[in-house]
């Protein structure tokens, strides 16, 4: 792969999927020298120590330093036998690499869980619901100029509005979002539910399509979105069984039990890959609303 043609986000995708590779022994010393040639120099143009990194950056940071002593990063040429070593100086770093590894699904089980038990008080105070997923990411060819603080940027104005109901979210009844990077393109992506009173809209689609053009405007028109109420996409859903989006009642548990586990998409452990690889500090990879709030009709008022 040339180095002109990988965008900053690739870069970052492709050292996390080395050391990942080199920790799972599927790769060859021969296919490690080739890719150390073609992202370390990439890799410490773009590096920013305002950012936090997953352990593999980490791990895969402190182990060049430790090899290439003074060398600028464009003077550094990999060959076999550096590779030996950095091989050797990387496995040290596994331990901690599976130990990040479980703490992630040990936390993608919680926010599951989490997840599931507000969906359940959703489905049962409402007697249907329209659930709405639309994917949104960036045009590959903007994704190159897109920073970690421009998906920062765009991902707050866009919760922001959905927290105040502004627009397309007016009537929202609940959401859930996780934020996610390519385990190969490196891309910055979120996946987004929203929930509305089934009584007071029925379109998924019509939804959906005004939501992506909302994240075209906050982006500027470097965003683009994915429909997931398209009709060849909810066909072959409904072929298998397994449609869980669409309008939702509360008395088909059939319904229900799908809209439960496509939600959990959201928060699946197994997708560690996709993690988030480098973000700003304090960033929330994921977030869903409040079941209690004093807007929810039919409950009791929320006492201090």
């Amino acid at each position: 792969m040339d180095n002109s043609d990988l965008n900053p986000h690739q870069v970052i995708a492709a050292v996390d999927q080395l050391v990942s590779t080199v920790f799972n022994s599927n790769i060859e010393n021969c296919q490690i020298t080739d890719a150390l040639n073609e992202c370390y120099a990439p890799f410490m143009s773009i590096y920013d120590d305002r950012l936090n990194y997953t352990c593999s950056i980490h791990a895969f940071l402190s182990v060049t330093q430790s090899l290439v002593n003074d060398l600028y990063p464009e003077d550094v040429i990999w060959d076999e036998a550096l590779t030996v070593e950095f091989v050797h100086e990387l496995m040290k770093f596994y331990p901690h690499y599976q130990l990040n590894k479980a703490n992630h699904a040990q936390q993608e089980t919680k926010n599951s869980y989490s997840l599931e038990t507000y969906l359940q008080q959703l489905t049962t105070h409402y007697s249907r619901l329209l659930f709405v997923r639309v994917d949104l990411t960036y045009l590959v060819s903007k994704q190159k100029k897109i920073t970690v603080w421009d998906f920062n940027h765009h991902m707050t104005i866009l919760t922001q509005q959905i927290s105040n109901q502004k627009s397309y979210f007016r009537g929202l009844q609940g959401y859930a979002w996780a934020l996610e990077q390519g385990y190969e393109s490196g891309s910055l992506h979120c996946h987004l539910l929203l929930i509305y009173d089934g009584a007071k809209r029925d379109s998924g689609w019509g939804v959906a399509k005004n939501v992506g053009k909302k994240w075209k405007k906050i982006t500027k028109d470097q965003g683009k979105y994915f429909n997931c109420h398209d009709t060849d996409y909810i066909s072959g859903y409904e072929a298998s069984g397994t449609l869980g989006i669409g309008m939702i009642h509360r008395d088909n548990d059939y319904e229900v039990g799908n809209a439960l586990r496509t939600a959990s998409y959201l928060t699946r452990p197994t997708k560690y890959n996709q993690r988030l690889k480098r973000w700003l500090p304090n960033t929330r990879s994921f977030g869903h609303g409040q079941y209690r709030n004093t807007k929810r009709r039919g409950l009791p008022p929320i006492t201090k």
